[in-house]
């Protein structure tokens, strides 16, 4: 049973981290593959020494890219983004959590997902702070090795956990290594407790 569950997560945790990345690589292809065939009557005109419909398709996607990151960035589109979270993406189960890591990857975001360091009766474990409840609690997810996507929410009282000063990539890493990078994960100077 152990061996199914190592082998479910692993996939899990697979399909997680490659789907994003292979549906954007589509997507671009897609969208270079679109420009380049309305490119076609155009190019036709152009010398030949012109003629590359495939680089002209694809910096056409990066400038497109750009204008809609430039967008993006609007209070009116960061308005609609709220909107279209809110009543939508956040129903999708799992979405949350991967736009919360995926925020605190990339630098972004607050103290959610903050690296902690969690003391159990026995033992400690390394978990994200996902949440701070009202009454002081935390939501902790503690990730599973060596895949840091799924594991277990755990309502943690807030004397039991230390926020430590560390990356999330370090914690990341150090899931998939099977916890190699662990001392040097725990020598980050820890906060104080939440």
């Amino acid at each position: 049973m152990a061996i199914f569950n190592f082998v479910k997560t692993t996939i899990i945790g697979g399909v997680l981290v490659i789907l994003p990345v292979a549906l954007m690589a589509a997507g671009v292809a897609k969208a270079i593959a679109v420009v380049r065939g309305a490119l076609a009557p155009i190019v036709a005109w152009l010398p030949a020494w012109l003629q590359f419909p495939t680089l002209v398709a694809a910096l056409l996607v990066i400038a497109f890219c750009f204008l809609a990151g430039a967008l993006v960035r609007t209070r009116v589109a960061q308005a609609a983004g709220r909107v279209v979270d809110k009543g939508f993406l956040e129903k999708i189960p799992g979405y949350t959590v991967f736009k919360t890591l995926t925020r605190r990857l990339s630098g972004q975001g607050d103290e959610s997902a903050a690296v902690a360091l969690v003391s159990f009766e026995d033992h400690q474990e390394i978990g994200f702070v996902m949440e701070r409840l009202p009454d002081g609690r935390s939501a902790v997810f503690i990730p599973s090795a060596p895949t840091a996507t799924s594991g277990g929410l755990m309502i943690v009282p807030a004397a039991r956990i230390q926020i430590l000063d560390a990356p999330m990539k370090k914690a990341f890493s150090c899931f998939s290594h099977w916890g190699t990078g662990t001392a040097e994960l725990l020598e980050a100077k820890p906060k104080e407790k939440t």
